[in-house]
């Protein structure tokens, strides 16, 4: 879980390094900008816990980042839930 993303990355002196992201649902994501360029991203909520065991809805969140220096392209995805 990550509520606010630029505390985590300023509390480890990587603020000016990184590009962040906040999604839904407590979740965050980041990427160092001097290595990958982000080309698309988003989040989109993806299923809803049982009725005996409910927390909410879970979210997944993704980007698609190219590397500078190889022009490869990753496809990340980051998911909060069982």
């Amino acid at each position: 879980e990550c509520e606010n993303i630029n505390w985590v990355l300023g509390d480890a002196g990587l603020a000016n390094d990184f590009e962040a992201t906040s999604g839904p649902h407590a979740m965050c994501m980041a990427f160092r900008k001097s290595a990958w360029t982000k080309l698309t991203g988003g989040d989109h909520n993806v299923g809803e816990d049982r009725w005996d065991q409910w927390y909410g809805t879970r979210a997944g969140m993704w980007a698609r980042l190219k590397h500078q220096q190889t022009g490869q392209v990753v496809f990340f995805i980051n998911h909060h839930g069982p």
